[in-house]
């Protein structure tokens, strides 16, 4: 008789309404937990009562083992023996004399094959099989096996499980568990210096292998410094002597700590290109920037665009033209920088006027003429001045032009007659445009 009966039974025998009553009660909790209870008779090797046992065959137990991958899911406990090879299995309900337990507490299928433990073992290997009712008796629950499922079914979302919308399919692992260990890999790949991390961690198919950099940081940078087009707040078209004592107030504009420059005009020309200003007190050092270090190949037509402010070259665009194999060497060559276009408004000195290296004004103007040929002049009258008689056009021969930078460039511009010769009585205001590229 089980325990519900006999306790059904002496309560029965009391002289009581209430005692009627809780016998029904009692009769009714015992049908409901006969109704939750299911056995069936196994074959199994050695069964001993209390074993957690798993499937393995049609029909077939075997001890199971929260540590083996072959051994779960536990499906019930061995509530008798059979014989030597079958066992009575319970797999919802309470089976008597299970083992020694701390009452209440719940049991969990340990890494020891076939047996209980209540101190839950390491993740993953939680695997609830019942709750200790006393000492010795384990109402057997079919939690483990739903917590197995529930594993198996959360293996199927991998990435959307941890809230990543993978859209690019990066995290390939398909439970939780592998999806978090590739994230954590993810980050850990996002700041190493291994070669084959930097480029594809930013997004980057670097299908033509321009990008060595081995850190996302360092692929950051090389793509900066790759990039067609770099900014800085001016240009400075006059040699500055000192690159450790920079004077910061240079063509119009006076810098701050951290603004960027271009160098154009060095007597030096290996040392033009972008430079950092460093800490002001009177003067400040300049150091090469981040995107056009010391020892980096330019490469051929690299841009830089100067921002709106500045005397000369405002708003400009400067190209690298220098025509080295494989692009100039930051610090070894001169890259070779010359703005798009140069833009002047001249008053003819007797017909005649010359932009650049022994300028008709005073100071010489920063003229930079790529070549004699190439660079093209556009000249246009805009205020007439002086005798225009005979005067049919405005010119600036190649022969009355020498290339190169400030100090040396030289456009001469005149007021020609019919016949090739200068109008010397021609003294009118006119808008230059020279086009370099």
């Amino acid at each position: 008789m089980s325990r519900f009966s006999l306790l059904a039974s002496a309560i029965a025998s009391l002289p009581s309404k209430a005692a009627r009553l809780l016998d029904a009660a009692l009769t009714s909790v015992e049908a409901s937990v006969a109704g939750l209870s299911a056995d069936g008779v196994f074959v199994m090797s050695s069964p001993a009562v209390g074993n957690v046992v798993c499937g393995t065959t049609a029909d077939h137990m075997a001890l199971a083992d929260a540590d083996d991958a072959a051994k779960v899911p536990a499906i019930g406990v061995v509530a008798a023996v059979v014989d030597a090879t079958h066992a009575q299995v319970r797999f919802c309900g309470i089976v008597e004399d299970a083992g020694t337990f701390t009452a209440w507490a719940i049991q969990y299928l340990d890494t020891t094959a076939g047996a209980l433990v209540e101190t839950a073992p390491a993740t993953p290997y939680v695997y609830p099989v019942g709750i200790a009712i006393n000492t010795t008796d384990l109402l057997v629950l079919p939690v483990g096996l739903l917590t197995y499922l529930l594993k198996s079914v959360l293996a199927k979302f991998g990435a959307s499980m941890i809230g990543i919308v993978d859209v690019g399919t990066l995290i390939t692992g398909v439970n939780v568990e592998t999806a978090l260990q590739e994230l954590a890999q993810f980050k850990a790949d996002l700041g190493s210096t291994a070669n084959g991390k930097g480029a594809s961690k930013i997004a980057i198919e670097d299908a033509g292998a321009l990008y060595a950099a081995g850190d996302s940081e360092a692929a950051f940078l090389e793509v900066k410094t790759k990039a067609a087009v770099h900014q800085v707040r001016g240009v400075s078209v006059t040699n500055v002597a000192n690159l450790a004592a920079f004077v910061v107030a240079n063509n119009g504009i006076t810098y701050i700590q951290g603004d960027r420059i271009l160098l154009a005009a060095q007597s030096t020309g290996a040392q033009n290109g972008i430079y950092v200003v460093g800490a002001v007190s009177g003067t400040a050092p300049l150091t090469r920037a981040a995107d056009m270090p010391t020892g980096l190949a330019l490469p051929l037509g690299t841009i830089v665009e100067t921002g709106p402010e500045g005397t000369e070259y405002k708003s400009s665009s400067w190209k690298a033209t220098a025509t080295t194999t494989g692009g100039a060497v930051i610090g070894t060559n001169d890259p070779l920088f010359y703005p798009r276009v140069y833009k002047q408004t001249v008053t003819l000195a007797s017909g005649t006027y010359t932009i650049g290296f022994g300028s008709t004004a005073t100071p010489d103007e920063a003229l930079f003429l790529k070549s004699t040929t190439e660079s093209m002049v556009n000249i246009t009258r805009d205020t007439a001045g002086g005798t225009l008689t005979g005067t049919v056009t405005y010119v600036a021969p190649v022969t009355n032009r020498v290339a190169g930078g400030p100090g040396t460039a030289v456009v001469v511009v005149r007021s020609a007659v019919e016949a090739g010769t200068i109008q010397n009585q021609d003294n009118s205001t006119l808008s230059v445009l020279i086009t370099n590229w």
